[in-house]
């Protein structure tokens, strides 16, 4: 699908939020242990995402302060798999890490379509939770799967 007006733009972000959600809590229930409460959480983030997308206040938006995000460039790496109810551990990251991805551009394409600069920096302040949320996944990638095959 490609979004053409501000209303499609809206609907498949709230789309896109409503399946990453999904798929977290998928992960809580496979992820090693320990890790089960991250998967919650971000589940949780994704839902919030979801449900400020369908009430749009933008008076809530306004606090809301940006900061500089490293990209570890795993992502680039990393072939796209798709989604499979028996993934292990380093599939589910992989996953993650180029949904998170594709989220983050499509945001970013959106903010650049926008001329209202209240929508503009909601798109922005999305793209930039999923910056976040890729970040995490990849220093998780890096410490629980490529240092795991380092000999």
């Amino acid at each position: 699908m490609r979004p053409d007006t501000f209303e499609d733009i809206v609907k498949e972000a709230i789309r896109k939020e409503a399946d990453a959600a999904t798929f977290y809590q998928m992960a809580s229930e496979r992820a090693k242990p320990g890790m089960d409460k991250m998967f919650k959480e971000l589940a949780e983030e994704e839902l919030g995402h979801k449900k400020m997308l369908e009430e749009l206040d933008m008076t809530k938006l306004r606090s809301y302060e940006f900061s500089e995000m490293p990209d570890l460039e795993i992502s680039e790496f990393l072939e796209d798999i798709p989604y499979s109810k028996d993934m292990d551990y380093p599939d589910i990251l992989r996953y993650a890490i180029k949904s998170e991805e594709k989220s983050h551009n499509f945001y970013l394409r959106s903010a650049k379509m926008c001329e209202n600069p209240d929508l503009k920096k909601l798109f922005q302040m999305l793209a930039q939770e999923e910056a976040k949320h890729k970040l995490k996944f990849e220093k998780m990638y890096e410490d629980d799967v490529l240092e795991s095959t380092k000999y």
